[in-house]
């Protein structure tokens, strides 16, 4: 069988090799590099929202305490 011919068969196995290293650093390059900054994005995103809640559930606690006590 011609693929496992010894003579071609290094050769075969140095391009399979250096395909999936160029294929592997252009993927970590331009796609993983997107993905990450859309992840930390995102965490800011989720760190700001929820400390406007919790802002929000303070402000609606005294509210509550007002509203309780018939200060108003």
């Amino acid at each position: 069988m011609p693929q496992f011919d010894s003579y071609s068969f290094s050769g075969q196995v140095l391009w399979i090799l250096l395909g999936y290293l160029f294929f592997f650093l252009f993927i970590l390059k331009c796609y993983l590099s997107h993905f990450s900054e859309m992840l930390k994005f995102r965490q800011k995103l989720i760190n700001v929202y929820s400390s406007t809640n919790s802002i929000v559930k303070n402000e609606n606690n005294s509210l509550d305490f007002f509203f309780s006590n018939k200060i108003f």
